[in-house]
Formats: structure tokens, C-alpha cells, sequence
């Protein structure tokens, strides 16, 4: 942990940065503020954390992703198409999981919630599961979002920290350990 203070709670933090002071990201916060309250028509998480056989192995032959053996069987089994494409085994994780990536004009993209950006004050870094391998493919670490959102889901910290919790809420997904040191904390 660095030398600033961590705030004693999430609601805490989430008061600290709701109301930015430059008029831009104030614009950015209301944005981010709409879309968690459309969350139930913007936002598809998987129906199960589990993480099918561990991390999947990332093999890039020719631009394109390979999965071991085993990986193909069990999509195969579940129905799921295994995805080749740079993303691809977050997407088959997603999907193995029973998430739904929707296809509206575009298909959503499947973003990793943890992509190293908005660490809390006091913590030091926040995990990014490009660089960590057994987070890469964590179902309970992804959502199917809109192309037009994805962008906005990385910039603005107050929507990044929404999926966050919500990603503790539903699977106790906590890479960082700051929702169980507050709830430590607090005592709860």
C-alpha cells in the first residue's frame, strides 16, 4: 500500500469521486451514471464464476488463438464455439460460464473489469487481466458490454469501480483484496 490513506469504505470512495471538478470528466461521470442505471439493459454477466479448467492457454499462431484439446471437448459439450480472435478465451470463458454476448448491429465486446486502471487511493496497483493470466479468462472478471460503452467502462473510475463491487456482490471476485479489507474493516 502507498502512502496516501485508502479510504475506509466504498461508499466512501464513491462520494470522493462522484462529482468531479473539470467540466469534461463531470460530462464523462454523468454518462458512466446513466449507463449503470440502464446496467439491466447495457450490461450481461456470466451466469456462473466458475473458471473452467484454469487459465486457458493465449497461443497465437497466424494472428489466431489455439486451444488445448480439452478446452474444444468441453466447448463442444456446452454448445459454445470456441472464440479464435485476440480476445477470444475471455469470450469462450464468458460463454462457458453461461454469459450472453448479444449482437445488436455489433456484437458486445467482453470486458475485463480489471484492466489495471483507477487503483485506489492508498492501495497501490489494481490488477490487469491482460498481463495476469489466471485472471485473463476469469468469467467472474468479465461482462458483455456495447461496443459504444466499452471505451467509457476504462475511462471513467466511478463506472470501473461500479463493476468492481458488483463483480464482489455476485461472485466474492475480489483480485485486489480491497473489498475484503473493507469488509474486514468494518466488520461485516
Amino acid at each position: 500500500m502507498s502512502e496516501q490513506t485508502v479510504p475506509a469504505s466504498i461508499e466512501e470512495y464513491f462520494k470522493s469521486i462522484a462529482e468531479p471538478r473539470d467540466p469534461a470528466l463531470a460530462a464523462i461521470r454523468r454518462l458512466a451514471m446513466r449507463v449503470w442505471d440502464e446496467r439491466d439493459a447495457l450490461v450481461r454477466w456470466p451466469r456462473r464464476s466458475e473458471w473452467t479448467q484454469g487459465p486457458f492457454l493465449r497461443v497465437a499462431k497466424a494472428g489466431k488463438v489455439r486451444y488445448p484439446a480439452e478446452i474444444v471437448a468441453l466447448c463442444r459439450g456446452r454448445g459454445v464455439e470456441p472464440d479464435t480472435l485476440e480476445n477470444g478465451p475471455a469470450t469462450t470463458a464468458f460463454r462457458l460460464a453461461g454469459g450472453e454476448v448479444p449482437y445488436t448491429g455489433r456484437t458486445w465486446h467482453v470486458h475485463h473489469i480489471y484492466d489495471g486502471g483507477h487503483p485506489i487511493p492508498g492501495w497501490g496497483v489494481t490488477t490487469h487481466a491482460k498481463k495476469h493470466k489466471e485472471y485473463f479468462t476469469h468469467p467472474a472478471g468479465l461482462v458483455a458490454i456495447p461496443p459504444a460503452i466499452h471505451k467509457l467502462a476504462s475511462a471513467d473510475e466511478w463506472l470501473a469501480w461500479k463493476f468492481r463491487l458488483e463483480a464482489w456482490e455476485r461472485f466474492e471476485f475480489d483480485p485486489d483484496g480491497v473489498f475484503k479489507h473493507w469488509q474486514t474493516a468494518s466488520g461485516t
